[in-house]
């Protein structure tokens, strides 16, 4: 009997475990790396109501990599960054100067998160 209710409440737990799991790769935060949250956050905090043209990070490949830009399309004197999965700079240009330090063409593959507040 009591190996029966064991049973039966790991089964129940892991059950919801593995929902939950499905329910957060649904969820948007799993498309750019994690590192990008603290971008995000900074952002919302600096802009904390939303722009007329949202926010986004969108995913691009670069030199056959996949790599990141977070874009804030109302303030076009900031630029672009280009980073790969852990965050760490690749590229950019844009800003005051227009220039573009990227020696390969950006290829767009997907808008990964969007300012939809």
């Amino acid at each position: 009997m009591k190996s029966n209710i064991l049973i039966t409440v790991l089964t129940l737990f892991l059950s919801v475990g593995i929902a939950g799991c499905e329910d957060d790769k649904a969820d948007t935060n799993f498309k750019y790396p994690p590192c990008m949250q603290k971008t995000i956050d900074v952002y919302i905090r600096n802009f904390p109501e939303p722009l007329s043209t949202p926010a986004r990070i969108d995913k691009y490949l670069y030199n056959g990599k996949t790599v990141y830009i977070f874009d804030i399309p109302n303030v076009p004197d900031l630029g672009f960054t280009v980073v790969d999965e852990n965050c760490n700079v690749i590229c950019g240009g844009g800003g005051f100067t227009g220039e573009n330090d990227c020696e390969y063409e950006l290829e767009y593959v997907e808008t990964v998160w969007k300012d939809n507040r």
